[in-house]
């Protein structure tokens, strides 16, 4: 794997060691990740990598590119892996050896026509690092502000559960935020803002299933969170428990299909180990159940 893809990757397989799965979104950021000077959206991997970053803003720069603004890069900011493709135009001697051939077999006319036809233009994969302005210090006065989308509606059933949960971690609604994610460390849980979901329903869903997380705290049902060994069915536990209590909010049909898919992709490792399902639908049940417990004088809307 050249050195460009390996740096993307390793990436990628630390948010999914954190707890994010970068593929799984049912909401949108205020912009598509976008280069600030170019303005050019970013595509493919690096569209999909930057997109679930956690910051509000859609704007990336490198480093060089805000030097040029007299803009500086915050103490200890890290920047993000892109890949960026070049084409380069080959000598007849690297079309050679990029295409295993042996030089002698071209005529002047053959190559003059491979080069007339771009033919010999290659793509070479080349590795930056770009940085969200929100970690850059500069004047952003002049950058376009995203504006969020209007009306969400609460759904009465789906407050009440969260009501309920009287213990729940302190949650942070990060305007045009990428990640929605429980830190078991600092015990608290943060999501995009409430508009930028598709619908009501998986705002409610996502944030059924950081909270059956977050029952996991070593206060609370002690699930061993710190434990990455464990990951495929705390997972389980968390889909799972999202489905209960989307159920009794009375969204599940229109969440069952994102939580049947997602649930799908850990087929593999239920036929390796299939005691995993049902302790992760024992420990949901808990989850949900100690997220709506019904409290005193309690009305079950």
């Amino acid at each position: 794997m050249f050195k460009a893809y390996e740096k993307v990757v390793d990436r990628i397989l630390k948010l999914l060691d954190e707890g994010t799965v970068p593929w799984k979104k049912t909401w949108a950021g205020f912009g598509s990740p976008r280069n600030l000077i170019s303005t050019n959206k970013y595509k493919g991997i690096n569209a999909l990598l930057l997109g679930c970053a956690g910051y509000s803003s859609p704007y990336w720069m490198t480093y060089k590119q805000a030097n040029k603004l007299e803009g500086h890069v915050k103490k200890g900011a890290s920047g993000w892996p892109i890949i960026y493709y070049e084409i380069k135009a080959l000598s007849l001697y690297n079309f050679c050896k990029w295409t295993k051939t042996d030089p002698s077999s071209y005529t002047k006319h053959d190559w003059a026509k491979i080069v007339e036809q771009g033919k010999n233009k290659k793509p070479l994969a080349r590795l930056y690092y770009v940085f969200n302005i929100e970690d850059i210090e500069m004047d952003d006065s002049w950058i376009p502000k995203f504006e969020k989308t209007p009306d969400f509606n609460p759904i009465v059933k789906a407050e009440n559960i969260l009501r309920r949960y009287t213990d729940a971690p302190p949650i942070y609604e990060i305007e045009g935020g990428g990640r929605a994610f429980y830190n078991p460390r600092k015990d608290i849980i943060k999501m995009p803002n409430k508009e930028q979901f598709n619908s009501e329903a998986e705002f409610y869903s996502t944030l059924f299933h950081e909270c059956v997380h977050s029952t996991g705290h070593k206060n609370k049902l002690d699930r061993n969170l710190d434990d990455m060994t464990g990951y495929a069915k705390e997972e389980l536990v968390a889909e799972i428990g999202a489905c209960i209590l989307s159920n009794e909010a009375g969204i599940m049909a229109e969440v069952e299909k994102n939580s049947a898919s997602y649930i799908e992709s850990w087929r593999k490792k239920i036929v390796a180990d299939k005691q995993i399902i049902i302790k992760a639908a024992r420990d949901a049940a808990k989850a949900a159940d100690w997220i709506n417990k019904p409290a005193e004088g309690d009305e079950w809307v």
